[in-house]
């Protein structure tokens, strides 16, 4: 009937509320996980998250950076240049992404930047420029960097990006978080993970973190 799965072959489906991720998966550019998840059989919500995010399943958990984070620190960046690797939407860094290289907690992308009056920006952006640059790393390095990335997210249109193939995202937290991904993505400014939080999972409304994290 109605709610019949979409095949995917002979073994896996879709729900029918998935169909506009068939073409994607079809074409080899949306990748599904299957049967991931704890051999642990612990009863802690909390511990469930942290053994998942950083990819160790017993405790004491003597790992505490994140499986995606040491995944970028032992690989090459996808573009040599890029200031951003990765991305945690959020006002703190996903357990998952703690020891990558050249990434940022950020709650609102499309805001990111220095606060207070608008018309002194360019004159702390030099003025950090001129404090840094004469130091050794990592002050200079991380100086330069933080400007660079200023300088690139500022130039990308999150408020009024535009979603192509009629895709909608909703108008809450976790769709705005969405979107900002998207155009990100879209963006190619060499960002090659982005994790995103999801809330609503416990009845304490405690912030839970999504499997959402991306990887180029």
């Amino acid at each position: 009937g109605s709610n019949k799965a979409i095949a995917l072959d002979d073994d896996f489906a879709f729900a029918p509320a998935m169909e506009p991720l068939v073409e994607a998966f079809q074409a080899g550019d949306l990748l599904v996980v299957h049967a991931c998840g704890l051999e642990n059989p612990t009863r802690s919500h909390f511990e469930a998250m942290h053994f998942m995010e950083v990819g160790e399943g017993n405790p004491p958990g003597a790992l505490f950076s994140g499986w995606l984070g040491r995944h970028l620190q032992s690989t090459a960046p996808t573009q040599a240049s890029a200031v951003l690797r990765a991305v945690g939407i959020g006002y703190g860094l996903q357990r998952s992404l703690v020891g990558a290289p050249r990434t940022l907690p950020i709650d609102d992308l499309g805001s990111f930047g220095f606060a207070g009056n608008p018309s002194s920006t360019n004159a702390r952006k030099r003025a950090i420029k001129t404090m840094y640059e004469n130091h050794s790393d990592p002050l200079k390095t991380a100086a330069a960097n933080t400007v660079e990335t200023i300088d690139l997210l500022e130039a990308i249109d999150f408020d009024d990006y535009k979603p192509k193939g009629g895709a909608k995202y909703p108008e809450s937290d976790f769709g705005y978080a969405l979107r900002s991904t998207a155009a990100l993505i879209k963006a190619d400014i060499g960002v090659e993970a982005i994790a995103i939080d999801l809330e609503g999972w416990t009845r304490t409304n405690n912030r839970d973190r999504s499997a959402a994290g991306w990887q180029s």
